[in-house]
């Protein structure tokens, strides 16, 4: 099981129901509305992450989503080791991002994982974490992968 510390928050609406995907990365909605930043689920690898949902809700109840400090996170295949550079899949979860995607910009993607050029690295593991787990991260945006 995952740990928490420290976290910087912010509040959002749900758009969908989320009561599934805490711990999971979201990404802001197509509309938001004067009461706060409309949140939905991620829906490709390559979607711009707003944070990780800290409590189940659905849809139209507020939401808390950790936007940076230590957080836990849903782990997807192949599973994290502590130390690795993490990047989302297209349900939410982190993976570890390749060396080979980080490293050799010549190749448009990494065809084990499925990590494109133009991922979002959003922070690093802290801990060993198999596949499904509820692993920890230190969520810190670093950008996309060029």
């Amino acid at each position: 099981m995952g740990t928490e510390a420290v976290q910087t928050r912010i509040t959002g609406i749900s758009s969908v129901d989320l009561s599934a995907k805490q711990f999971y990365f979201v990404k802001c909605a197509a509309t938001t509305d004067k009461y706060g930043t409309d949140v939905t689920t991620i829906a490709a690898a390559t979607d711009t992450p707003l944070g990780i949902v800290q409590d189940a809700q659905k849809a139209g109840d507020e939401v808390a989503i950790c936007i940076a400090g230590v957080s836990k996170c849903v782990v997807g295949a192949g599973g994290i080791v502590a130390g690795d550079l993490l990047t989302i899949d297209s349900g939410g979860k982190v993976i570890t991002a390749p060396p080979s995607t980080l490293s050799d910009v010549s190749s448009a993607i990494d065809t084990t994982s499925g990590t494109d050029i133009g991922d979002w690295i959003v922070g690093i593991a802290l801990y060993t974490h198999a596949a499904s787990d509820v692993g920890t991260i230190l969520l810190r945006f670093a950008g996309r992968v060029l």
